[in-house]
């Protein structure tokens, strides 16, 4: 069984790969807006926040190859770096804090986003 992809999204999927693969993160949410991922006012928040800089983080240790065993171990050792020391579960509640704490800014920075744009409407409407 196969499917007709329109060229057009084609080369939007080729230019997501070089982009992914030149670790050219910039140019990824309008990549993500043209494979209809992500709706076009939502790209410049998405950057804004940083919304995806936890899968940047992903990429560029995927894109240093080894498969998901060698980039595990590349987390663990960039973390065993920072926490001397630290055995593998306090590692990994470190992760988890640092994970969350991302996670918290990024809501907090649209958060903010947010309210700043409905002040800048209700300023503009009246």
């Amino acid at each position: 069984m196969t499917l007709e992809v329109p060229s057009s999204l084609q080369y939007s999927l080729l230019e997501f790969i070089a982009h992914l693969t030149a670790e050219n993160y910039d140019d990824v949410p309008q990549d993500l807006v043209n494979l209809q991922f992500l709706k076009e006012d939502k790209a410049s928040l998405i950057m804004k926040t940083g919304a995806l800089e936890p899968l940047y983080y992903f990429l560029k240790q995927a894109n240093q190859g080894g498969g998901g065993d060698k980039v595990r171990e590349r987390i663990y050792e960039e973390y065993r770096e920072k926490y001397p020391g630290a055995d593998d579960e306090e590692l990994r509640t470190y992760m988890r804090a640092e994970m969350k704490a991302q996670s918290e800014k990024i809501a907090e920075k649209a958060s903010g986003m947010s309210q700043n744009c409905q002040q800048q409407m209700f300023a503009f409407s009246s």
